[in-house]
C-alpha cells in the first residue's frame, strides 16, 4: 500500500506519502515499532512480530528486508523492541530473544542486515528503549520496569547506570547533539545529561500551546530542536533545545508512536493503529 495525500501543518499544506499496512509480506507490516532514517535516506523499519527490519526509500518504495537473528545464537530470532543508528549507518537493534530463559537483547547489524556484535541487557522480558549517541558511539538502553537507564560501550561494557525509584523512566528515548539524554511517556518530556544528571522537564500541563497529553516518540533534528508524538492529541509538536514550545509540525493524525528525522529535514513517523508508516517531506 502506498498513498500520496495532502497533509497539513501550521507551515501550511504538503503531499505526505504513507506506505506499508497489516501483514507479514514484503512491505507490511505486523507491528511497526520504531523507525530510523540513515545518512543515505534509507527508511529502517522495526518490525516486531515479523523479526525483521524492512527498508524503504523515502518515496515509500520498499528496498529489502533482513531477519533478526542473533549472531552466536543459531537459529534464534529477536523480536525486535526499538531500533537506534549509529554514525557509520549500522543499526542497533533491542529485543527479546528467548533461550532457556527470556533475556533482552542488543544485536548490531550492518545496513545490510549482518549481524556485527551482540550483548545481553537483562534477563527477563522488560520492554525498553535503545539511542546511540553519536559523538562517542555510546550505546543507551532504558529499563522502565526498574526506572534506570544503562549506557554500554559498544562492545557491551557497561560505562554507567542511572536511575532511582522515583525516577521518570521511559521506553522513548534519544540522544541529542550535546549528548544529554531525552525521554517522554504521557505528559512529561525530561532532559538529562550522560552522566544521568536531571537538567529540566517541558511541556508539563501547565504550560499552553506545548502541553503532552500522549507523548510518546521522541527525537531532534541537525539544529537541535526537540520533536515529541502525542497520541493523545494526534500531533507532533517541536521544541527548542531548551524545551520551549515553538509549534506544531503535523496535525490531524493516526495512532503516531515514534519518529525520526530524515538528513534533508524529512519527518517520519510509525502509525500504530494501522501499521503504516508516513514520511513528510519537510516540516
Amino acid at each position: 500500500m502506498e498513498i500520496v495525500a495532502e497533509t497539513t501543518t501550521e507551515e501550511g499544506s504538503q503531499q505526505s506519502i504513507t506506505f506499508g499496512g497489516r501483514g507479514s509480506g514484503p512491505g507490511q507490516f505486523t507491528r511497526p515499532t520504531r523507525v530510523v532514517v540513515s545518512s543515505r535516506n534509507e527508511i529502517f523499519v522495526a518490525d516486531h512480530v515479523n523479526h525483521r527490519v524492512q527498508v524503504y526509500s523515502m518515496k515509500g518504495a520498499y528496498l529489502r528486508h533482513f531477519q533478526t537473528t542473533v549472531p552466536g545464537l543459531a537459529r534464534q530470532m529477536l523480536s525486535a523492541e526499538d531500533i537506534a543508528i549509529d554514525g557509520q549507518d549500522n543499526l542497533w537493534v533491542l529485543g527479546t530473544v528467548y533461550v532457556v530463559f527470556v533475556n533482552t537483547r542488543v544485536v548490531q547489524y550492518s545496513k545490510f542486515g549482518q549481524g556485527l556484535a551482540t550483548f545481553e541487557t537483562q534477563r527477563d522480558r522488560s520492554f525498553g528503549g535503545i539511542a546511540v549517541d553519536l559523538r562517542n558511539g555510546h550505546v543507551i538502553v532504558t529499563r522502565p520496569s526498574n526506572r534506570s537507564v544503562l549506557i554500554f560501550q559498544p562492545d557491551g561494557s557497561l560505562v554507567r547506570k542511572f536511575g532511582e525509584k522515583k525516577s521518570a523512566v521511559s521506553q522513548y528515548v534519544a540522544v541529542n547533539k550535546d549528548g544529554n539524554i531525552l525521554m517522554s511517556f504521557g505528559v512529561f518530556a525530561h532532559v538529562y545529561n550522560e552522566t544521568g544528571q536531571f537538567l529540566f522537564s517541558f511541556a508539563d500541563p501547565g504550560s499552553s500551546n506545548g502541553v503532552l497529553m500522549g507523548a510518546m516518540g521522541i527525537g531532534t533534528d541537525r539544529s537541535g530542536h526537540i520533536l515529541v508524538a502525542d497520541n493523545w492529541y494526534k500531533r507532533v509538536s517541536m521544541f527548542t533545545s531548551s524545551g520551549q514550545f515553538v509549534r506544531h509540525v503535523a496535525t490531524g493524525l493516526k495512532m503516531v508512536k515514534y519518529i525520526a528525522v530524515g538528513p534533508k529535514g524529512q519527518l517520519v513517523l510509525t502509525n500504530a493503529a494501522d501499521a503504516t508508516v508516513t514520511v513528510y517531506p519537510s516540516y
